[in-house]
């Protein structure tokens, strides 16, 4: 990205990038959009819940809390062969277009930043110490969770920052924490044991059910009470058993694992033949990415050979009169010499698998 798209700022007490340009809000919450199946950052997690959800609430769930945190996306992907994991604020500031967004100088596996996407709470605690509460994925090391049951979701996340998360002098500065979640039937035992020894505030509780196409409820306390152990009996659901969860809180602060050179070169089968990949302007003239379909998810496959002018114009061509999230597709011709593959014609086709 042009260093001249971002300033610095202080966050957490530390000076980190702030992403100023509108441009390049644009593009990061394109590629968003692109690699995470249509995800917003305005995207709502849960449902806030009312009379009319108390009946899904007798459906299995388990339960995480909702801290007093800022709500934010944790988004790590690749923007011209550099990793970047960026905060993106879930709200737009009065007055503003487009939403804060922080690049944070965390260090993970490679295999994280081929789109990997998080919930996440930013947080100051009592002590004013500051951290980042994971909550749930979306999408992990490239792989849509959409379909993947929260427990195994949770387990994702648990094994992949424990291993893959590299020990910085800002991971020290906000570390990362993943929330721990429970049997819901335990709400009680949640509010009177486990709610008193923490060290930040409480708003609420997700009820986040185990079948991952019902929604999830987000129930909020009284703003004028944080720590209320009082439950209304909406909430109450001692009787209702639901499957064990193993999940278990993880603080990863303090975490160090060797550093591993994953290759993040793509690998396209059958190059002899043409194939159809989405298309996607990036910042610079000229240079747009290539994306493939990887089972059901879409896949980076690389950067489109530009080298004549014609192809430069046709693409123009193609993109003057689309806004920047229609998907426009275009045939593809592999050239060996280059090890690109060349747009040749835009194209209706299905988008060929990589």
């Amino acid at each position: 990205m042009d260093p001249t798209s971002f300033t610095k700022t202080s966050f957490c007490g530390v000076e980190i990038d702030n992403i100023t340009e509108n441009d390049t809000k644009q593009y990061i919450l394109n590629q968003l959009h692109v690699l995470c199946s249509g995800v917003q950052y305005k995207t709502r997690y849960a449902k806030v819940y009312n009379e009319q959800y108390s009946r899904n609430l007798k459906n299995p769930h388990v339960v995480c809390l909702k801290s007093s945190g800022t709500p934010y996306f944790m988004f790590l992907s690749q923007i011209g062969d550099t990793n970047y994991c960026f905060l993106i604020d879930k709200k737009i500031k009065e007055g503003y277009n487009y939403p804060k967004i922080f690049i944070l100088p965390f260090q993970l596996d490679q295999e994280f930043y081929k789109g990997s996407l998080y919930e996440c709470e930013l947080l100051r605690d009592r002590n004013n110490d500051w951290s980042i509460l994971i909550g749930d994925t979306y999408y992990h090391k490239g792989e849509n969770q959409k379909n993947v049951i929260v427990i195994d979701r949770m387990n994702h996340i648990h094994e992949g920052f424990e291993s893959g998360l590299h020990d910085t002098p800002f991971l020290k500065t906000c570390p990362i924490t993943i929330k721990k979640y429970f049997d819901y039937k335990d709400v009680s035992e949640i509010m009177s044991e486990f709610v008193p020894k923490l060290s930040y505030d409480i708003r609420g509780l997700y009820f986040v059910p185990l079948r991952c196409s019902y929604s999830k409820i987000l129930y909020l306390f009284p703003r004028n009470n944080k720590h209320s152990t009082h439950m209304s009996k909406q909430t109450k659901v001692a009787e209702t058993k639901v499957v064990e969860t193993k999940v278990v809180e993880t603080k990863v602060a303090e975490t160090k694992v060797a550093e591993t050179n994953h290759s993040s070169h793509t690998i396209v089968n059958n190059k002899s033949h043409k194939k159809v990949f989405r298309i996607m302007k990036t910042l610079k003239p000229d240079v747009y990415e290539l994306y493939g379909m990887k089972n059901t998810d879409l896949n980076k496959v690389g950067v489109a050979l530009v080298q004549t002018i014609s192809d430069s114009r046709m693409l123009c061509s193609v993109f003057s009169d689309v806004d920047a999230l229609t998907e426009v597709r275009v045939e593809c011709e592999y050239i060996s010499s280059f090890k690109k593959w060349r747009p040749v014609c835009q194209t209706k086709s299905h988008i060929s698998q990589i």
